[in-house]
């Protein structure tokens, strides 16, 4: 009763297991006359695009320092304040104070007093001369004293205002419109005027305006041009795109871990205020576009020879490679930054390799200058043995 049993079972394998790979050969065998895939080419726009990164700088940063030396004595304004030029942003103390301003305006005083003095003096000894009742001499030095007194005048008007100069210094002020971006003292704090002068503030002249340094490889660096096109995402928004343009392009080489690039500096519109400094910038530079041009898909590339040879011989196909003469012709055609690739045609049962010029590519179009026509078959895929088909053969012998 037993044996009956697995004899029953094993039929109805043997039943499920036969029906499974008549249904398969019937439905899912790939044709032997097409073990292929096949393309025209198409029209469509293609742009040619470079990645890189960098950072967001303001375009336009002052900073500020003193040109006097002393203690911080007041800050007036906060970060993020905007401010006028010629506002007043800190007040430095100098021991001084206005004292020598007030010594200096004294002196001026003093010598003015003086002076008014020596010039009625001086009228009526000239008066007394010309009338013969005082000696040329006393008449010499009484001009003497008076053009000494003017000379001290002048003297002491630059003292006073060299002192008020100074004194005018301990007063740090805005040197342009702008917004203040960082204050780097606090009240208190020692301020230098050496060679490692102390920065108090850093103001921008224009938030609305930045820019950001492009790294760029060495061996794109030749793409890369003047007011060329730039799209780029931050990490803070990273759904929305932004748009810049690139201004200058660095001949300075820059080496980090052995891999040179050079800087292209692109400017940004920030008017929404959106961009902030030190965010990271992933570009896209635009270097080439081509609109509604002749374009093949990236695998058309990708054919393996070898392959194309199996199944030619299988299919009893013909098959023609390209010549060492044909190539070298379109070469001689190509334009900088175009280039010779291979492709395979199918026409009239026969494989044919074909050198085609090619222009921009997005990496996965490229852009056909010449070489075919919109009516070839490309072929872009070779299948390969079929798996299934192994698996199902396998397990249907083993059963039999």
């Amino acid at each position: 009763m037993k044996f009956k049993k697995i004899i029953i079972f094993l039929l109805i394998i043997f039943f499920l297991l036969s029906s499974s790979y008549f249904i398969y050969k019937q439905y899912f065998k790939v044709s032997p006359e097409l073990p292929y895939k096949t393309t025209n080419i198409e029209k469509r726009d293609i742009s040619q695009i470079i990645n890189s990164s960098g950072t967001l700088e303001i375009k336009d940063t002052l900073k500020i320092g003193s040109l006097v030396a002393g203690t911080v004595k007041q800050i007036l304004v906060k970060e993020n304040d905007i401010v006028k030029k010629g506002q007043i942003l800190a007040i430095i103390d100098n021991g001084k104070d206005d004292t020598e301003v007030q010594a200096a305006l004294g002196q001026v005083k003093n010598t003015q007093a003086q002076l008014d003095y020596q010039e009625k003096y001086f009228a009526r000894q000239q008066e007394l001369f010309k009338a013969n009742q005082i000696s040329q001499d006393y008449f010499e030095q009484v001009t003497k004293d008076l053009e000494q007194l003017k000379a001290n005048l002048i003297t002491n008007k630059a003292t006073l205002k060299k002192a008020e100069i100074e004194y005018k210094n301990t007063r740090i002020i805005a040197p342009e419109d702008g917004i203040i971006i960082a204050i780097l003292v606090t009240e208190g704090e020692a301020v230098t005027v050496d060679l490692d002068a102390t920065v108090l503030f850093k103001l921008a002249k224009d938030l609305t305006k930045m820019e950001a340094q492009l790294n760029i490889d060495e061996s794109d660096i030749g793409q890369i041009k003047k007011n060329q096109k730039v799209n780029f995402t931050v990490s803070a928004y990273p759904d929305k795109n932004f748009e810049g343009f690139i201004t200058d392009v660095s001949f300075a080489p820059k080496i980090i871990n052995n891999i040179l690039s050079y800087k292209a500096s692109l400017c940004v519109e920030n008017q929404n205020m959106l961009l902030r400094p030190g965010m990271t910038v992933n570009a896209d530079i635009k270097i080439a576009k081509s609109k509604n041009c002749l374009a093949i898909t990236t695998q058309a590339f990708q054919i393996n020879n070898k392959l194309i040879e199996t199944v030619a011989k299988n299919l009893h196909h013909k098959i023609e490679f390209a010549s060492k003469n044909s190539i070298k012709t379109l070469e001689a055609k190509c334009q900088q930054q175009d280039a010779v690739k291979n492709i395979w045609l199918i026409k009239d049962n026969k494989f044919i390799e074909t050198p085609i010029i090619i222009g921009i590519t997005d990496d996965t179009y490229y852009e056909i200058k010449s070489g075919i026509t919109e009516q070839d078959k490309i072929i872009i895929d070779i299948e390969e043995t079929d798996e299934l088909k192994k698996i199902y053969s396998k397990i249907y012998d083993s059963a039999v």
